[in-house]
């Protein structure tokens, strides 16, 4: 800038120089005269211009100091002027400087972005392999755990295997001694088939003896049976003779209580009749009567009040004596009715005790039957019972002698089943602990399964972690790319926005100091028109005075021009600076935006980053709690194998011990069941013969129990017959008895009766004697007409009355027909009770002599059958031992068939279980096989996901060298964009002051113009001043100035 004002006034001091010439040139055209008249008005002009130009007072000292001010600006100007230069020169330094660090800091984070995208690429390769080797894992478990299972199911048929071999071994064993055995029972099922037959025969010919005595026994039974209906039949008749004979006492009892009732009736109404008549003849009496009652009818009221009082009185002693009578009457009458009850029930009573008399002999004949009957079979099961008794002591010794050889045979089981129980209890033990060890390896094997189950969850989890983890890595990663690519893109927005700003504040610079020198130019173009108006004013050297002027302001108008263009030019581009940077700004803010955001979202995920860290360390802290629980359920699953396979191993051992025990035990037990069957034989036939001989004894205590109890039913019955004899004689007497004291009673009802009528005659006559006073009492003031239709009135009645009368008669007499008939009826009954009685006893005999043959015909009956039964009992005997035989056969058989069908079973058991063992075998081999490929697999899927990993160790340690590398760099481009900031800031500070200060020298300019300007007002106000006066002394010199003047542009 200061080489800039040399130039300037150099050009400025060589203009002044050219315009001296240009004058002297000039002046050198004029004529002498005219030349020293234009010198002098030139040095008078000079002259003004000098007093114009030079200040005075106050103005000189305010242009001094704006002139120190510039000058001093100027300097500050000049030197800011290098010093901007300098810091611009270090800008640019700078500047490239940033440039080669930020181009240095886009490649690393270009190679990051691109080593992020080889990690993710890596990564996706290496989860790929991890959750094959995962898959792998589980598959591996699941054909160990499979492989296991059929190890157990291998062991469990070849330990099947063995036990079918051993219970085909024992069921051999045990067909053999069966078939010995059923063998020994068809031999002696054989002997007894011949015994049966020769039993049976026996039996057939009883049979055919005893069919013969049925035969005689069924006739004199139906013989007897005929003569015990015709013996019931007279007994119901004669019952029903005794039955009708009652109802005839009763029939008649009741026909002559009718008769008596008749007899009252007979007897009311004639008193009824008779006191009908009398009361007729007693009205017309009264009427006769009439005139003379009536003249004294007042006593002879009085005379019948006083009849009418005694005849009530006589009928109340009346009344009162029927009364008494007809209680004396009802109480005899009761008392005869209970005697006749009475003689009734002793007659009833005395027919039965007859009817027992009959059955009582009967009974002591049946009596004397049985005693002598049961005296037979009293001898009889006697001598049997010494007969069994005997043979009972010969099977007590054979049967001692086979149970001594059973004891010792059961002892010797005794043993070997102790022994086979203490190894069956092994066997057990060791069943119950393979059992046990089953349970615990199961257990074991199933916790395994479950563990490495949750092992695999734990893992697939830890897997979908870590693939979070590592894809959150991935996104932090490209968080952080992105951020690294929005600090880039920031910083050279930042850098981009400085550098438009500072454009912006040169081109503000160059306009602000186009300003200024437009303004300095303005400044000088109008002192340089004022000049020229000055100078034009000099008569005769105002033309040569105007020459540099009009130079001058024809240079300040070109200049002018030029500054006007430059200045337009230089807004337009200050215009497209301040676009560019107000569009750099808000791209740099745009771009700060982004770079928050990207800051934002790489904390949020470097947060996020540190969780899913987290997560993955406790899972991995998880999966190997889940890992060490494996390995050591695997250790207790390894030590239960251990353990099942020794215990299954001592079992093995136990039960082949038990199978030669159990077949020892089979052999010595059938030698006791087949000593057992002698024994049970021989119990059976020893029981038989108990059992005859207990049924023989209780027959025979039977026997002389009937014995004892027919002599005693002999006895009771002789005593009860003497008895019921004895019972018939008083009976009979009684009934004399009753039947006097029947008929005495029956006269003292008939007195009481004829009392009883008599007592009733004349309570009915004190009645109607009562009724005939009132009669007249009433007729005696009745009028004839009135009195004569009572009589009409009684008529009527007494005609009923007698009507009623014959009505009674005959009823009395039908009743006394009937009484005569049923009185005879009661006479031909008990004649008829008397032949009854003649009738029962000769049946009753023959009855009894045929009860007798009976008898003997069953007695006869009775011993074949005892014998037939003894025989039958044999024969029952031989038939239950052939049914015990052939049951046992029969026993046999089954158990043969289920021994040959659990024979059969076995060896289908047995292939069953070779096809078992064989599939088994088959599924180990496969799984093995398929066990071995998954490890190849594993193996080959282990060794790349190693070779993987270590690519993926390397790519993330060079990641994360790089972004070491990178936050290096980005310190260092941190401190150089601060130096670059800082210089830019200088240089903006120095730009705006250097504006700043141009700006100030440009308006102490324009104030050191004014002032000038006011000076020259002022001048040139005085100036005129004078030269008024001096235009009035020179008008003459004026007018040949202007011709000179004239003269002068002409020429120009």
């Amino acid at each position: 800038m200061a080489t800039n004002f040399n130039l300037e006034d150099e050009q400025r001091r060589l203009q002044e120089e050219n315009m001296r010439r240009l004058r002297e040139l000039e002046l050198a055209r004029l004529s002498e005269e005219d030349e020293q008249e234009a010198r002098k008005e030139l040095e008078e002009y000079d002259e003004s211009e000098r007093k114009i130009q030079t200040l005075d007072g106050n103005d000189k000292q305010r242009v001094e100091e704006y002139e120190w001010d510039i000058n001093d600006t100027n300097k500050e100007i000049e030197k800011a002027d290098k010093d901007l230069d300098r810091i611009q020169e270090k800008l640019d330094t700078s500047e490239v400087i940033q440039k080669t660090h930020a181009d240095d800091l886009k490649v690393l984070t270009d190679s990051l972005a691109s080593l992020t995208s080889e990690i993710e690429n890596v990564h996706g390769e290496l989860q790929n392999l991890r959750e094959q080797q995962h898959a792998l894992n589980i598959e591996q478990d699941n054909f160990q755990s499979t492989l296991t299972k059929q190890e157990q199911i291998l062991d469990d048929a070849n330990a099947s295997i063995v036990a079918i071999e051993q219970r085909i071994t024992i069921l051999n064993n045990q067909k053999r001694l069966f078939e010995e055995q059923r063998n020994k029972l068809s031999e002696e099922l054989t002997r007894n088939e011949t015994s049966l037959i020769s039993v049976e025969e026996q039996i057939n010919k009883l049979n055919d003896e005893l069919k013969e005595l049925q035969k005689d026994a069924k006739k004199l039974e139906i013989q007897l049976d005929e003569l015990k209906g015709a013996v019931d039949l007279i007994v119901q008749q004669w019952k029903k003779n005794q039955e009708e004979l009652a109802e005839c006492v009763v029939s008649v009892q009741k026909q002559e209580n009718l008769m008596h009732q008749l007899e009252k009736e007979q007897q009311q109404t004639s008193i009824e009749i008779q006191h009908l008549q009398n009361s007729m003849e007693r009205i017309l009496e009264m009427i006769n009567q009439n005139e003379e009652v009536k003249r004294d009818l007042t006593a002879h009221i009085e005379q019948k009040n006083r009849d009418k009082q005694n005849a009530e009185q006589n009928e109340k002693i009346a009344n009162d004596a029927v009364e008494q009578a007809e209680k004396t009457l009802e109480a005899l009458e009761i008392q005869m009715n209970a005697l006749r009850d009475q003689l009734a029930q002793l007659t009833q009573d005395k027919s039965h005790l007859e009817e027992q008399c009959r059955q009582a002999e009967n009974e002591i004949q049946e009596a004397k039957q049985e005693l002598e009957r049961a005296q037979r079979a009293l001898e009889r099961l006697r001598d049997q019972l010494k007969e069994i008794g005997k043979e009972l002591s010969d099977k007590e010794a054979e049967l001692t002698r086979a149970q001594m050889e059973q004891k010792n045979l059961e002892g010797l089981l005794q043993a070997e089943i102790e022994h086979l129980q203490e190894i069956d209890a092994v066997v057990a033990r060791l069943e119950e602990e393979l059992r046990q060890a089953k349970i615990k390896l199961d257990t074991a094997l199933e916790r395994l399964r479950q563990l490495t189950e949750h092992l695999h969850q734990q893992q697939q989890l830890e897997l979908q972690i870590q693939r979070a983890y590592e894809a959150q890595v991935t996104a932090t990663n490209l968080a952080q790319d992105r951020a690294n690519e929005a600090d880039r893109r920031e910083r050279e927005a930042k850098h981009a926005a400085d550098k438009a700003i500072r454009e912006q504040q040169q081109a503000e610079a160059i306009v602000a100091s186009i300003k200024s020198e437009l303004s300095d130019a303005e400044i000088s173009l109008a002192w340089a028109l004022a000049a020229l108006a000055a100078a034009l004013l000099i008569p005769l050297a105002g033309e040569i005075a105007a020459i540099p002027i009009l130079a001058t302001i024809a240079a300040l108008e070109v200049a002018i021009i030029a500054l006007a263009s430059k200045l337009n030019s230089a807004k337009n581009t200050l215009s497209q600076a301040n676009s560019m940077r107000d569009r750099a700004l808000e791209l740099h803010e745009t771009s700060k935006t982004e770079k928050q955001k990207a800051d934002e979202t790489l904390t949020e995920e470097k947060n996020k980053l540190a969780t899913a860290k987290t997560n993955w360390d406790k899972q991995i802290e998880a999966k190997n709690a889940a890992k060490k629980a494996v390995e050591k359920q695997t250790e207790v699953v390894t030590a239960a194998t251990n353990h099942f396979k020794n215990v299954e191993r001592q079992l093995a051992d136990s039960k082949e011990q038990q199978t030669k025990q159990r077949t020892k035990v089979h052999n010595v037990e059938m030698q006791v069941k087949e000593k057992t069957v002698q024994v049970a034989q021989l119990k059976m036939e020893r029981g038989a013969l108990q059992l005859r001989q207990e049924q023989t004894q209780d027959a025979f205590n039977q026997a002389k129990t009937v014995f004892i109890q027919a002599t005693i039913r002999d006895d009771k019955a002789t005593r009860n017959l003497k008895d019921l004899k004895d019972k018939n004689e008083a009976k009979r007497g009684e009934i004399q008895e009753m039947k006097d004291l029947v008929d005495k009673k029956k006269a003292e009802v008939e007195k009481a009766r004829a009392d009883h009528l008599l007592a009733e005659r004349k309570a009915q006559e004190a009645k109607n004697e009562v009724g005939l006073i009132k009669q007249d009492l009433e007729t005696a003031v009745k009028s004839v007409t009135k009195s004569n239709e009572q009589i009409e009135a009684q008529k009527k009645t007494l005609i009923r009355e007698e009507e009623e009368s014959n009505t009674l008669a005959r009823k009395e007499k039908i009743l006394k027909k009937e009484l005569e008939k049923t009185k005879q009826k009661k006479s031909q009954l008990e004649n008829q009770v008397q032949d009854f009685n003649e009738q029962l006893k000769i049946q009753n005999k023959a009855m009894m002599e045929k009860n007798n043959e009976v008898y003997n015909v069953s007695t006869n009956l009775e011993s074949k059958k005892q014998k037939q039964s003894q025989i039958e009992i044999q024969r029952i005997e031989h038939i239950a031992h052939a049914k015990r035989i052939q049951e046992q056969i029969a026993d046999y058989q089954p158990v043969l068939d289920k021994n040959h069908a659990d024979l059969e079973q076995a060896k289908k058991d047995k292939d069953t279980q070779e096809n078992a063992q064989q599939v088994a075998k088959d599924s180990v081999t496969n799984t093995n096989q398929s066990l071995q490929r998954i490890r190849n697999d594993l193996k080959w899927v282990s060794e790349n996901m190693h070779d993987k990993e270590e690519v993926y160790k390397e790519r993330t340690q060079r990641h994360n060298n790089l972004t070491r590398d990178i936050k290096e760099s980005q310190a260092v481009q941190v401190n150089v964009d601060r130096d670059v900031q800082n210089l830019h800031d200088q240089w903006t500070s120095k730009r705006i002051w250097m504006t700043n200060a141009v700006n100030d020298v440009k308006e102490m300019r324009q104030n050191i113009a004014e002032i000038k300007k006011a000076r020259r007002s002022r001048v040139q106000e005085i100036s005129k001043k004078e030269e008024i006066t001096q235009k009035e002394k020179n008008n003459n010199v004026q007018v040949k100035q202007q011709r000179n003047y004239n003269k002068n542009i002409s020429s120009t």
